[in-house]
């Protein structure tokens, strides 16, 4: 018993700095892009297209973390509970999709 808390509790804890790093990557380029937009002078579509796209890095960050951490448990053995996955799932599938929210945001109407 006390190993599948184990298990649960690292889970929760790679969940958490995953998303935390994607976050991270998410707010930082956030507001270096939208700061560099308007100093351009530029506003509007261009800055939702800016957060869009920080948006694809900082998913792409979290689900990279989460998949090495996938990859390395199932190397060494380690349990890896249904949560974990569906979190890994759910990341990877908002990784694959912002690329079109950023499209979406280009658009002209």
């Amino acid at each position: 018993m006390s190993g599948a808390l184990d298990h649960r509790v690292r889970d929760a804890r790679i969940v958490r700095r995953a998303l935390r790093a994607g976050l991270v990557t998410w707010g930082a380029l956030s507001a270096g892009l939208i700061l560099a937009v308007r100093t351009v002078g530029l506003g509007g579509r261009a800055g939702l297209t800016v957060v869009m796209l920080a948006l694809c890095f900082g998913s792409a960050v979290s689900s990279a973390w989460l998949l090495l951490a996938l990859l390395l448990d199932t190397f060494a053995s380690e349990q890896v509970g249904r949560r974990r996955l569906a979190w890994t799932a759910a990341v990877v599938i908002l990784t694959m999709a912002a690329p079109m929210c950023v499209l979406g945001a280009q658009s002209p109407g």
